[in-house]
């Protein structure tokens, strides 16, 4: 790629909507990963079901172990979700950059004016057009969002890496706050739900993936007894 040219400078439109719609369809994927962890998470982390039968001992040091655990996995996978715009990368940002563009949109009202069997862009077509405009928005802010900046700089310093801050490598970075990780997840869910009606035209039930994930966890966690001893 040549210095000062974006990563999908090579690429012509149909390449990049043909790019984008496979990262959303892989998104898809990382989603429902995501919503099986936090469901996990809500039982280990946010509710005193299994927390309460471990009293204080040595085991509590392999529970917090685990609550930790399973709570940063779901922070990696989130902020993989959100890591910035690069050919090898499946990630939101990605599929804004690719699509982000007039000729590209082009290819998107093609596409949606053939499965509508028109030649010229209807009402449905106009609106499935302007909500994939609303969805490159709500993107956009996502991204420079509290929750997710400190997200991924709490993946960077403490996660993933151990990168200090660049401006004040002396500053440690803050933590972010319990129930960053939810607001981002339910942030993704609408991002990714806006770019797959538009761009793949078509719909996936994450309400269905969150009762199932949720029905799942508690299936196993709320059946699972600890005894203890001290």
């Amino acid at each position: 790629m040549a210095e000062g040219k974006p990563w999908f400078a090579a690429l012509d439109s149909q390449q990049r909507y043909d790019r984008a719609v496979h990262v959303v369809d892989r998104a898809i994927d990382q989603l429902h990963e995501i919503i099986g962890l936090t469901e996990t998470n809500r039982i280990l982390n946010y509710s005193p079901a299994i927390a309460s039968q471990v009293p204080p001992s040595y085991a509590a040091n392999a529970f917090n172990l685990l609550q930790w655990s399973m709570l940063n996995y779901e922070i990696l996978r989130l902020c993989a979700l959100w890591d910035r715009g690069s050919p090898d990368r499946e990630s939101i940002l990605s599929i804004v950059d690719l699509v982000d563009d007039p000729d590209v949109f082009a290819v998107v009202s093609a596409n949606l004016c053939k499965s509508e069997h028109v030649t010229a862009p209807n009402s449905y077509v106009t609106s499935q057009l302007d909500r994939l405009h609303k969805t490159i928005r709500v993107a956009r802010r996502v991204s420079q969002s509290k929750f997710r900046r400190s997200l991924v700089a709490f993946r960077d310093s403490r996660l993933a890496h151990s990168l200090t801050p660049k401006n004040n490598p002396t500053v440690a970075t803050p933590s972010p706050k319990f129930g960053y990780e939810r607001r981002l997840l339910r942030a993704s869910v609408a991002v990714i739900d806006g770019l797959n009606g538009t761009l793949r035209n078509s719909s996936f039930l994450f309400e269905d993936s969150f009762e199932n994930a949720k029905y799942n966890a508690e299936a196993f966690w709320l059946s699972a007894k600890f005894s203890i001893e001290n």
